[in-house]
């Protein structure tokens, strides 16, 4: 399957770097196979310039401003759901129509995925898709769905899009057994729908990491306790205070482990400017604790991730890619798709119910899912063969 070029469609060039990984891990699996590989960003990036520096400072002038009505509607689901509609129609529409024609008509086909595509959300994906569908079918190139994920609460309107576009689609895959429940509901059943680990499970950790040997680190992926909130209700009476103390006490447990302690994050400004705000606390309470630089690069990604032992992630991805290089997982659930996604591979054990924000001794917990993450560790050879089986699936069945 040689000289063959496809475009690749996802959220390729987000400042939540986890996203890029997916892209990554498919781009890879396909530059083995002779396949040259053309990015296609949803939200009209087209690389990692400058728009993740303004995008932090934007996020720390939030931080420092207490909220007012205009940033409370601004920030309102609604609101951003109706002016991602009236953007699109009225400004980007015409405008993507044509770039994205150029890279699909030099193409020999167009992969739709990995990551949660399905949704119906601010993101606005459902018309998105459509067109690139469109454009596709006009050119006379095949498209697959590879390694999706479905979100909650799919509009009729939406729904009725992706019907189409998945009784259409040469090729179906998603990352879990969830998602296809989700889309069971409102489509043929004739559709053939398939599940595969989710493609960041295939990446590669460098020599070099693989090659550390100093002092044993645990790294914890941070995530402000808003986005919990937004998810869970069970933790809706926890507050600033308390979710600092659950950081001083995992921190403190680590330490007494000998462990090394750094806080990182996947690289989504909002995180940093948590995870600034938690390293202050840490240090004004004398505890020993790094910060990491927010990573901008999918390369700083992996390679902060690449020096710890074991990682505590509340960002799934970062989760995933940890557990690719070999290192020892908890990730913390604040969404259904996170224990779907790792159930997918064995996983149940390696998550964590997010109630253990809330417990007295959190690192126990936590030291569960580290040692059912070794385990799964045995198999992660068997694991990248099961993400290349169904990358060859999708590849036979679009050529």
């Amino acid at each position: 399957m040689s000289n063959k070029r496809v475009v690749v469609v996802g959220e390729v060039f987000s400042a939540n770097l986890g996203d890029y990984a997916i892209f990554d891990s498919l781009k890879k699996i396909l530059i083995s196979k002779d396949i040259d590989v053309i990015p296609l960003d949803l939200s009209f990036r087209k690389n990692f310039s400058n728009h993740n520096r303004l995008m932090e400072v934007s996020s720390e002038n939030k931080s420092s401003l207490k909220p007012t009505l205009v940033n409370r509607l601004k920030n309102s689901p609604f609101i951003q759901y109706f002016i991602s509609r009236v953007i699109w129609y009225f400004s980007v529409k015409a405008r993507s129509d044509q770039y994205w024609d150029t890279l699909i008509k030099t193409s020999d086909g167009v992969i739709i995925g990995g990551g949660q595509l399905i949704t119906d959300s601010t993101s606005f994906f459902s018309p998105k898709l459509d067109q690139i569908v469109k454009i596709a079918q006009r050119n006379n190139k095949p498209f697959a769905i590879l390694g999706c994920g479905v979100g909650d609460n799919i509009g009729e309107r939406a729904k009725g899009v992706y019907k189409t576009i998945l009784k259409q689609a040469k090729y179906v895959s998603f990352r879990d057994q969830g998602s296809v429940n989700k889309v069971e509901s409102f489509i043929d059943n004739k559709t053939s729908l398939n599940v595969y680990p989710d493609l960041a499970f295939a990446l590669n950790a460098s020599i070099n990491d693989l090659l550390n040997k100093k002092e044993m680190t645990c790294g914890f992926n941070v995530m402000p306790l808003s986005v919990f909130k937004k998810y869970d209700a069970q933790l809706e009476d926890m507050d600033e205070s308390d979710y600092l103390l659950f950081w001083k006490k995992v921190v403190k447990s680590a330490i007494d482990e000998k462990m090394r302690v750094v806080l990182m994050t996947n690289g989504n400004p909002n995180d940093y400017v948590c995870a600034k705000t938690i390293h202050r606390a840490l240090l004004d309470d004398c505890i020993d604790v790094t910060l990491l630089d927010r990573p901008e690069q999918p390369s700083e990604l992996y390679e902060q991730i690449g020096q710890v032992d074991y990682l505590v992630a509340m960002r799934m991805h970062a989760g995933i890619i940890a557990q690719a290089f070999g290192k020892k997982v908890a990730t913390i659930v604040w969404d259904t798709k996170i224990p779907d996604v790792w159930r997918v591979v064995g996983g149940g054990g390696v998550v964590v119910d997010c109630n253990v924000l809330k417990d007295e001794d959190p690192w126990q917990k936590l030291n569960v899912s580290f040692n059912n993450s070794k385990v799964l560790l045995e198999n992660r050879n068997d694991l990248k063969v099961e993400v290349l089986d169904g990358v060859e699936d999708c590849l036979q069945a679009m050529f």
